[in-house]
This record gives structure tokens, C-alpha cells and sequence, in this order.
């Protein structure tokens, strides 16, 4: 990872749904390369149409006593990566925030993933 520093926010111009040449072709994208993809990475020549602009931060899952009984991800994960974003432009479509929390395992299982956003209809 990168550290970076703005002295003001990327634009929203041009990026994002309310294009709306960018919500014609967000339309025909195959949602299932998304959701059912194991890689870590997004596909070459992809375009992030929706959560254009977001963070990330390193991120480790510390599990309770209570979930120490379970196992797999649930035990806790010492290295993951959390994603915060809104889905578009706030200023045209209201605060619409998003979550995804991916953490690694070893080479024989896939990584976990958890994408969560409770509505594209704003707050």
C-alpha cells in the first residue's frame, strides 16, 4: 500500500453513475465478475463504474472469546484490507457509503470477503 496525502479530495468529475454515459455501461457490466470472482485483484481493462473513489486500510480481525470456538475466518485474521467508499457523487445521489473487508489466507484458500452497503438510495 501506498500512503497518500490530499490536500483537497479527488473530483468527482466525469467518475462514477450520475455520467450518464457511465450508468449506460455500468448497465451491461456482468455483476458476477465481481461477486464471484476469487482473485485478489480486479480484472485488467475493468472500469470501476460504481465506488470510483475510496480508502483503504490495513486491517486484522480480532475474534472475542466468545467466537475463538468457531473456526476459519471467525478465529481472526492477521491481515486484511477494509475499503470504505461512497457510490457516487455525493453531491448528486446523497451520502451512499459502502464497506468491503477482504482478509488472506494461505495460498490453498481463497481470500474472504465481506461487501456491505445498506442502500444505493442515500442517507
Amino acid at each position: 500500500m501506498i500512503n497518500t496525502q490530499y490536500s483537497e479530495l479527488p473530483s468527482w468529475k466525469g467518475k462514477g453513475i450520475t455520467v450518464p454515459t457511465n450508468l449506460i455501461k455500468f448497465g451491461f457490466e456482468k455483476m458476477s465478475v465481481t461477486v464471484d470472482r476469487t482473485e485478489d485483484y480486479m480484472p485488467k481493462g475493468r472500469t470501476k463504474w460504481i465506488h470510483t473513489l475510496g480508502t483503504v486500510a490495513q486491517v486484522k480481525w480480532v475474534a472475542t472469546d466468545a467466537g475463538k470456538k468457531y473456526d476459519g475466518l471467525f478465529k481472526g485474521a492477521d491481515h486484511g484490507l477494509a475499503r470504505m467508499s461512497l457510490a457516487a457523487d455525493p453531491s448528486k445521489i446523497g451520502f451512499t457509503p459502502g464497506m468491503a473487508v477482504k482478509f488472506f489466507r494461505n495460498k490453498a484458500v481463497v481470500s474472504g470477503n465481506i461487501i456491505s452497503m445498506f442502500s444505493l438510495e442515500g442517507q
